[in-house]
Parts: structure tokens; sequence; C-alpha cells
């Protein structure tokens, strides 16, 4: 397990900036709509689904990653979904991705209570008992990770939050605040205050 490795290809100022405005632009769309009674007036569903299960492709026509929910709901006055019980199926390995083991292929599953996806699908948001599952890879084990909120930014497979994370892989842990996840490559890198314990495998 490596927690110092940095994504590449990407500038970390600019970057880093836009999410934490996203981060704040979403946490004030949800906090407000709650506080606020002419805005809960105002920002209603119109519309309702259930049982969600949508697909999501890339520029090849190959799956990326699979968002399910058990209730969608759909408001116009900004174009954004409300998922309940959200679940983010992401692929890696997409050649060996057909519809009879869909789920069991998924390189990395995120759950969580709640969450918000944004007009163009780009941006998935989502908070309340967040919780990263990666299968063992190699000579990795499961890999468990934990957090109040995160951001997934689709287009580029990368996962962002400023908020404490815990990552545990067998008896080993790390911890830490805040977390850089690229999902593609299997790394990610916390941000602050780390913390650590490992314990070798028995051989």
């Amino acid at each position: 397990m490596k927690n110092h490795i940095s994504l590449t290809k990407i500038t970390p100022i600019i970057l880093l900036a836009s999410l934490a405005i996203l981060s704040f632009w979403l946490k004030e769309v949800v906090e407000s709509n709650l506080t606020n009674p002419n805005n809960i007036k105002q920002h209603i569903p119109d519309a309702y689904a259930y049982e969600v299960s949508a697909s999501y492709f890339d520029k090849n026509g190959e799956l990326n990653y699979r968002l399910t929910s058990p209730e969608v709901k759909h408001y116009s006055d900004d174009d954004s979904v409300e998922i309940n019980l959200p679940k983010v199926y992401y692929y890696k390995n997409k050649d060996n991705t057909t519809q009879t083991n869909l789920y069991k292929n998924a390189a990395t599953e995120i759950t969580a209570k709640n969450g918000l996806v944004s007009s163009q699908g780009d941006v998935i948001y989502i908070w309340d008992n967040v919780k990263i599952f990666r299968p063992a890879q190699g000579k990795s084990q499961n890999m468990n990770g934990y957090t109040d909120n995160l951001i997934f930014i689709t287009k580029n497979d990368f996962v962002y939050t400023n908020s404490d994370f815990k990552v545990v892989e067998g008896n080993s842990w790390l911890s830490g605040k805040g977390v850089e996840l690229d999902l593609k490559k299997s790394y990610y890198k916390i941000l602050a205050n780390v913390r650590a314990y490992y314990e070798a495998k028995q051989k």
C-alpha cells in the first residue's frame, strides 16, 4: 500500500481549487434547500423513478461505471438528480465485463446513503456513511475506505474528499484528512494528518 503517489497529468493547483469550489457549492445547495423555506418551496421534484440502474460509457463505447439506486428524484429548477442509497460500480477490466458478471467484475464499489448527480452527469456528490470497496488485486487484500462525503469526477475517474478518510486492508490501516483517489490506476493520496498501522502478512 502506498500513500505518497500523486496523480499525474493533472494540474494540482487548478484541480484542487476547482474541487474546493465545487465541494463548497454542492454543500451550500444541499444545506440551503434544507434550511431555507423559499428554496424548499421552489426546489421540488418533478419526476420520480424507482429501482434505477444507469450505465455510463466512455468515448469508445465501453462501460465505464454503473449507478444504481432504489429511488431517484429529478429537480427541474437546476436539472439535478437526487439519489437514495446510491451504489457506484466502477469498471477497470472492461474486456471481461458481461451482463452475467457485471457487478462481480467491478474494480471499485462506492456506496452511501445519499447522492446528487449534476445535470450533465459529470459529477456525482455522495454523502452520509460513504464506503469504498476494492476487491483484492495481486498480492493486496480487499481494500475498504470510509468517509463522510466525496466527489466523483466521472470523466477523469477521479474521487476527492477533504473530510476525514480511513482505509483498511486486512489488519493494517491508514487514516488522515482528505484523499485523492485515481480509480483507474488504483492510486490514492492522503492529504494531511496521516496516521498508519501496518501488520505484515503471515507467511
